[in-house]
């Protein structure tokens, strides 16, 4: 695995976090409707991040151009996204673009990731015992850390740091994460890099993050 896949994954489970949740709210209300809404969303996100790691496993060592799609794409190195903008860190290369991701990296292999979705069941609440718990589900080898309620852009958000132990890279990845959850849409920002000194770079990143 990758560092800029791992990114890329953690940022997603960090959505799909929501998705699954509401899946379990609606089963126990049995809200068809909130189902389908659910399932559809997981589902296209699924294909999307599918499709972008497949991506971004041939094409490591390149950069994709800005899509002539909804998506403004990246302007005088601020990337435009869907409901967000956000100023990217100078040295950082579009790697891949899809409907509802970005991924960007370094030439040290550090990366950026954003994910941007549908919130499909209007949840906004998250606790580090619930991350933990669905995190765990997914893979081993993982500790979440300094997990914090914060504000960004005068949202309420999360932020919290992912370390993760990649057996196939013999080394730490070392995941910076942030998710501001509203009722209508999730954003999700991870950075991932090799060494813990890097919050810096992350909140200097966050404070450019402008949330529509």
């Amino acid at each position: 695995m990758t560092k800029k896949i791992l990114s890329l994954l953690l940022a997603l489970l960090l959505i799909s976090f929501f998705a699954a949740c509401g899946e379990k709210e609606t089963t126990t209300s049995n809200d068809s409707s909130s189902a389908v809404s659910s399932q559809e969303t997981s589902d296209a996100m699924s294909e999307a991040a599918s499709s972008a790691v497949s991506e971004a496993t041939s094409s490591a060592e390149t950069s994709s151009d800005a899509s002539s799609g909804a998506l403004m794409g990246l302007v005088d190195g601020v990337y435009y996204g869907e409901g967000y903008s956000m100023k990217i860190p100078q040295g950082f290369i579009l790697l891949v673009e899809s409907e509802y991701m970005v991924v960007f990296s370094s030439a040290d292999s550090e990366s950026l990731s954003i994910v941007s979705a549908p919130n499909p069941t209007g949840n906004t609440a998250l606790t580090q015992e619930e991350l933990e718990e669905y995190f765990g589900e997914q893979f081993d080898g993982f500790t979440i850390q300094d997990m914090q309620s914060v504000k960004i852009d005068g949202k309420d958000a999360y932020t919290c740091l992912v370390v993760v132990d990649v057996s196939d890279l013999d080394m730490q990845v070392y995941t910076y994460n942030a998710l501001i959850p509203s009722k209508d849409r999730i954003v999700s920002v991870a950075m991932g890099f090799t060494s813990q000194d890097k919050a810096g770079v992350f909140q200097e990143s966050i404070d450019t993050l402008k949330i529509d």
